[in-house]
């Protein structure tokens, strides 16, 4: 993959954690699988149940954390594209955290 390859996946990703509806499906999943554990029976029995919820839970921030590396990777090609041109314009990642 290319250095401006790698931006444009960079910036699609920081698209994605910035967008409204996905924003609101992660938190609902949180919200929810927070819920159902706090509900969740500590009998042995329920141990799938609450493995379940906590999978749910790992999943929405792993996905978190994969769009961010992705972003971190793009931030990094972009310096790398700029040392290369000796280019001082703005890179497209100035707005990003």
């Amino acid at each position: 993959m290319t250095e401006q390859q790698t931006v444009q996946r960079a910036l699609e990703a920081a698209q994605l954690l910035e967008n409204p509806l996905l924003l609101e499906i992660w938190s609902g999943i949180e919200k929810e699988a927070v819920e159902a554990l706090i509900a969740c029976s500590m009998k042995p029995s329920a141990r799938e149940e609450r493995d379940a919820l906590i999978w749910h839970l790992k999943m929405v921030r792993k996905q978190k954390s994969v769009l961010d590396g992705l972003i971190e990777q793009g931030k990094f090609a972009q310096h790398k594209i700029d040392l290369a041109k000796g280019v001082s314009e703005k890179s497209p990642f100035w707005r990003l955290k």
